[in-house]
Formats: C-alpha cells, structure tokens, sequence
C-alpha cells in the first residue's frame, strides 16, 4: 500500500489509487521469500502468483526448487 500511494503523488483520488494498484509490475517486497514479486493488472487483481516450495528440515523451513509461477 505504501508504494501504491507514493505512486499516486499529489492525486489521491479514488481512481488514481485505483489505477496505481492494478499497475504494479514486478515489486518485491522485503517481507516475500527471495524470487517473489507483486504484479497486478487492470483485468487481475491477484497480487501473488508465485510460490517458493520449502521442507521442514526438523528445525527450520528450507527453500529447494526453483520459483514457481508466472508473472
């Protein structure tokens, strides 16, 4: 949300914010496993198309594999 609305600048109206939001292409956030980024469009609005596969190893989750998922 943040970046949506630095994105907007001065015109924070409903459809800017809009407009922002479904434009996002390629964003990675520091909070997604490395790999992952955030692409939105005006007919799709899920943000997330991407996963990382992982293996409990008895005392942490370890990332295997390739990033799964299209843009």
């Amino acid at each position: 949300m943040a970046r949506v609305l630095a994105n907007c600048k001065d015109d924070l109206s409903r459809e800017n914010i809009t407009k922002q939001a479904t434009s996002l292409d390629g964003l990675a956030l520091p909070m997604l496993l490395p790999g992952i980024k955030i692409h939105t469009g005006p007919h799709n609005f899920t943000p997330i198309r991407q996963i990382q596969m992982a293996r409990f190893d008895g005392k942490s989750w370890v990332l295997f594999g390739d990033v799964l998922g299209g843009k």
